[in-house]
């Protein structure tokens, strides 16, 4: 059976197969090598082409972020979430995607908050909430397992309902997204604005 790969462009305008052999694969296996490619665009489904994330949840669902919604993909239908048709989404224009270990989903907004989905219920966070700016990188756990939240005004962690703002940096750079690296190391990113 072969794999299936999703390409998400507006510039392929036909269903088509793309064969590939890798080089890493014995020779033997080379002719068994095929890959069904799939293009996801807006006449297939997608409210725009331009996609900032992609997310597979555990449970097999693709998640697109895009500038005119959240999307869910089930490999056959698509379903799109936007601050029109879904109640606690306080924006269409979304950026990245986190998956917690509890599966429920964090996604990251231009400058409407972050939003939390899980059991069918979407709940945006914002300033009202803690965050020190309602445009928000992305969310990540720390070291310690805790949630969080690179925005434009800073790091926030999710304590309870709420979050409090951590410093993180005394050159007052724009923080974008922070990860544990493979020894355990926290490895922040960092955007410093032109002029600063």
């Amino acid at each position: 059976m072969p794999a299936r790969l999703l390409l998400l462009a507006d510039q392929v305008r036909a269903p088509c197969r793309l064969d590939l052999c890798f080089s890493i694969l014995p020779r033997s296996l080379e002719s068994r090598c095929s890959v069904s490619l799939d293009v996801l665009n807006t006449s297939n489904g997608l409210p725009q082409n331009t996609v900032r994330a992609i997310l597979q949840t555990r449970d097999g669902i693709m998640w697109f972020t895009t500038f005119d919604g959240l999307v869910r993909y089930n490999g056959a239908r698509f379903e799109v979430f936007n601050k029109g048709n879904s109640k606690g989404i306080n924006s269409t224009r979304f950026q990245s995607l986190y998956e917690d270990v509890d599966g429920a989903l964090w996604i990251s907004s231009e400058e409407g908050g972050l939003t939390h989905y899980a059991n069918g219920r979407f709940r945006t966070y914002t300033v009202d909430d803690g965050l020190p700016a309602n445009g928000v990188y992305a969310a990540r756990p720390a070291l310690d397992g805790e949630l969080v939240v690179a925005t434009t005004g800073g790091l926030a962690r999710l304590q309870g309902e709420r979050f409090e703002s951590m410093s993180a940096d005394d050159n007052g750079m724009a923080p974008r997204l922070a990860i544990q690296g493979p020894s355990g190391d926290a490895w922040y990113s960092w955007m410093q604005e032109r002029g600063s």
